[in-house]
């Protein structure tokens, strides 16, 4: 798949192993050339996550939070910017998807 969104087309989503719990309402937004994040409305406590399909295996990792990122790639102000060892850290670093730790 040369397309991360493609993966969506490829791939089902279950929650608690059940087949008629899936992803309801899934609103998928492309951060990336290699991240996808995919929304889903449930409204239940889940303990399973089961993805299925061809688009698996191309996967490399997976985050799953009990809400969306509302703040994803939104504008940052800051009123000065720290800067170590000729690293700025800027506030825009706060909200660009990265989860590494690096903030410079």
């Amino acid at each position: 798949l040369s397309n991360p969104a493609d993966f969506l087309h490829h791939m089902t989503i279950n929650f608690n192993g059940y087949p008629g719990l899936n992803c309801r309402n899934a609103r998928n937004a492309t951060v990336d050339e290699t991240t996808l994040d995919i929304h889903c409305d449930l409204r239940t406590k889940v303990q399973y996550v089961t993805l299925k399909g061809e688009g698996v295996k191309h996967l490399c990792s997976i985050y799953i939070s009990g809400g969306r990122n509302v703040a994803l790639r939104q504008h940052t102000i800051q009123s000065s910017t720290y800067i170590k060892d000729g690293h700025p850290y800027s506030s825009s670093k706060s909200v660009d998807g990265n989860t590494n730790g690096d903030f410079y």
